[in-house]
């Protein structure tokens, strides 16, 4: 399933052992403190001058993440993919130097893998990779510009970036409280109305077609992503209220965008938010998690 040569597979099998770390303990808001470069240091990590694809394979431990690091002397389009061995599902995660999340994907590679497509400015990112459910995971971490080879098949789609993938002209009207079911292919854009600060829910549902969920303002900047919060039913919760104005929410389907998907924009609710987090495990009825707004963030 893997692409790699067997001397690059090599490679990064020695690299993934003894790669330079980050030694920045701040680097991605701490995420890339341990950190691998992906060229094998920073000086030969920068995607912009690479004559290559920069990969590295990856072990995940039990509930963990593997990062690698790369840089971008200049600002450029590049493609971000995961792929595990076997039936592993992986899940990436990309952030700025800042620790800003830029973008996130669990399954436009394909058969589980992870793919994200962006334009990037020039500076420092960490890539992320996790294993869906916490299990350990084997893989690789590639990145690479559009004319470098792919390490994933994917979906013919690319993640939604942070900016400028909402597109409201297409849009259809949704209002609170009033479910729409409708499929992607049909309606991949809804325009949302909120009169005054306002907290809201989204939901997508439709397992079969496996939706992802984004939202904009109306000036096209990410607020939120959500894949697979419930099974494959995707929710984002925004607690904190949003200002009254326009704004976009954006839907893919992984499996079939051909299927009926009902799409739900809902005042926020914060006993429904602790009963989901009590179903799913995350919090145990009579004890409220120490920083909830750090289980919703995770969920969104």
């Amino acid at each position: 399933m893997f692409r790699s040569t067997p001397l690059l597979a090599a490679g990064m099998l020695s690299l993934a052992a003894t790669g330079a770390y980050a030694q920045d303990s701040n680097l991605c808001g701490g995420v890339g403190a341990n950190g691998q470069w992906l060229g094998g240091d920073e000086a030969s990590s920068d995607l912009s001058r690479s004559a290559d694809y920069l990969e590295q394979m990856a072990l995940v431990l039990l509930r963990n993440e593997y990062v690698a690091l790369f840089t971008m002397s200049e600002p450029g389009e590049v493609r971000i993919e995961a792929e595990g061995r076997g039936s592993g599902d992986t899940v990436i995660d990309l952030r700025d130097a800042a620790g800003n999340l830029v973008i996130s994907d669990d399954d436009s590679g394909g058969n589980g893998a992870s793919r994200a497509e962006t334009f990037l400015d020039s500076g420092t990112y960490c890539v992320s990779l996790r294993s869906f459910d916490g299990s350990p995971l084997t893989g690789f971490v590639r990145v690479g510009r559009p004319e470098h080879a792919a390490l994933t098949a994917g979906f013919g789609a690319t993640s939604m970036p942070a900016g400028g993938e909402c597109d409201l002209s297409r849009a259809a009207p949704i209002t609170l409280g009033q479910p729409v079911t409708r499929s992607v292919d049909d309606t991949p854009f809804y325009s949302l109305v909120l009169d005054q600060p306002t907290a809201i829910s989204l939901t997508a549902e439709n397992p079969d077609a496996d939706p992802v969920l984004a939202l904009y303002d109306g000036q096209g900047n990410w607020l939120a992503e959500n894949d697979d919060f419930d099974g494959l039913n995707s929710r984002i919760d925004m607690a904190d209220p949003l200002a009254p104005g326009q704004y976009c929410v954006a839907l893919r389907a992984l499996s079939d965008s051909g299927l009926p998907i009902t799409t739900t924009a809902k005042v926020y609710d914060p006993e429904e938010v602790m009963t989901n987090l009590y179903a799913r495990g995350e919090a145990a009825p009579g004890n409220v998690p120490l920083d909830v707004e750090t289980c919703l963030s995770g969920a969104a």
